[in-house]
């Protein structure tokens, strides 16, 4: 194959234009259908431990609240993890991470990532359930982009103790924008937090040391000092 024929393929692949989903704004962030959850109670595993031979957590929803190299398969190379995906109640879409000192386009960059992948498994019949984060109040223009009023939303509070009411301005200017029917909440919960809020121990999900404990602890002690 000669090298232009490559560079041609190259430019018409999939996965490289990432094109083929509707979008919103002047982005074109790629929309996500509502799912309403008839649930009351919430199961989660972890992304990196879903698997195609597991027969025990079909019953669950994936969860990507995970370090963002750990969950980058979900946008590099989604036909890997597709059937391994699809044998579990529903996926939330990825957590990857805003944070006020990125660049705005990194930000978005997140945000378009997150949906991208979302469209795509309801693109081949899977329960998505998006994941909603923002940084501060400059990312609101864009942080709720490509999600659709009445759904059911996930969020996480882990790591937010330090700021409860950042990330309160972010979760109240949810509830207005998107008017969700049912938020999974992934970690404690923050006082006046408002809404169908369905709780899941974030504990019990990763089956280890609780995340960030030694950094609250460490924070704990400098206040009372």
């Amino acid at each position: 194959m000669s090298k232009s024929r490559k560079s041609r393929d190259v430019r018409q692949d999939k996965l490289f234009l990432r094109n083929e989903f509707n979008g919103e704004a002047i982005w074109d962030i790629p929309i996500i259908r509502p799912v309403i959850l008839s649930d009351t109670k919430v199961q989660l595993i972890s992304f990196t431990d879903a698997n195609l031979n597991d027969k025990e957590n079909c019953h669950k929803y994936v969860h990507c609240f995970q370090d963002d190299y750990k969950i980058t398969q979900a946008y590099t190379s989604p036909n890997n993890k597709l059937m391994d995906l699809a044998r579990y109640k529903g996926v939330l879409t990825p957590d990857y991470s805003i944070y006020p000192e990125m660049p705005r386009w990194r930000q978005l960059e997140s945000v378009a990532k997150s949906r991208w992948c979302g469209a795509y498994l309801q693109n081949y019949g899977l329960t998505v359930i998006p994941t909603v984060n923002w940084s501060d109040e400059n990312s609101f223009d864009f942080c709720f982009l490509g999600l659709q009023k009445g759904g059911a939303v996930a969020v996480s509070t882990v790591s937010c103790l330090r700021d409860d009411k950042a990330f309160l301005r972010g979760y109240n200017q949810m509830l207005t924008m998107l008017e969700p029917s049912s938020i999974i909440c992934y970690g404690n919960r923050i006082p006046n937090m408002s809404g169908n809020v369905i709780y899941v121990d974030y504990l019990e999900t990763t089956r280890r040391e609780k995340p960030w404990a030694e950094e609250e602890v460490m924070l704990e002690e400098t206040l009372a000092s």
